[in-house]
């Protein structure tokens, strides 16, 4: 699970980022912070590659139509979940219905409390839901496994194959299955099983 905040250039904004930053860090949940719509859109291409769990929070709490404009451009352009940052929950809703689908809603004035108590549910529940997604999946055979270690450490193919002793052709197939066993592209388990090794 990963976070990124797009901004606003306001004292009160840098305020709300200050915190947000500490809630994140409490809750053990990466959150990066960019400054551009651009720069917005393009982790957002990047994430929906590497994890179902990722979101975007966007601050338009200060509420000018330009903001708005902004938020509805985001919405439409990435299907990743958005927070919204904004004083009034009708504007978010509003930007909800020109946007076309589910967003949100973080008043700017939130507390950080009820914030980090919600981020422990949400990490609570996408754990459950992994868990109970890979209990439906076929279990990958201990070879497999092995293949699966190396490939969450970003190896290739031909690496892989030299490291285990096995032909490259070999090493594809059982990449393929494990893809397909798991349900996730090579991006993914890259993100979801090698940050597992990192953390222990």
């Amino acid at each position: 699970m990963h976070a990124t905040l797009w901004h606003g250039t306001d004292e009160t904004s840098a305020l709300r980022r200050t915190i947000l930053k500490d809630v994140f860090d409490a809750a053990a949940i990466p959150l990066d912070v960019v400054s551009t719509q651009d720069e917005l859109l393009a982790v957002a291409a990047r994430s929906r590659r590497a994890s179902d769990h990722d979101f975007l929070i966007v601050d338009c709490a200060i509420g000018s139509p330009s903001d708005v404009d902004r938020c509805v451009a985001v919405a439409t352009r990435t299907p990743l979940p958005i927070h919204i940052i904004h004083p009034s929950e009708e504007i978010v809703r509003a930007i909800e219905g020109a946007a076309g689908r589910p967003l949100v809603w973080l008043p700017a004035t939130f507390s950080p409390e009820i914030l980090l108590a919600t981020l422990h549910a949400l990490k609570a529940q996408v754990v459950a839901e992994d868990e109970a997604a890979l209990e439906k999946r076929p279990a990958v055979t201990p070879r497999e496994r092995e293949v699966l270690t190396l490939m969450a450490h970003g190896l290739d193919n031909h690496t892989i194959s030299t490291r285990l002793s096995m032909s490259t052709p070999t090493v594809k197939s059982h990449v393929q299955r494990i893809m397909r066993k798991l349900g996730l592209t090579r991006a993914q388990i890259i993100a979801r099983f090698g940050a597992e090794d990192e953390t222990g």
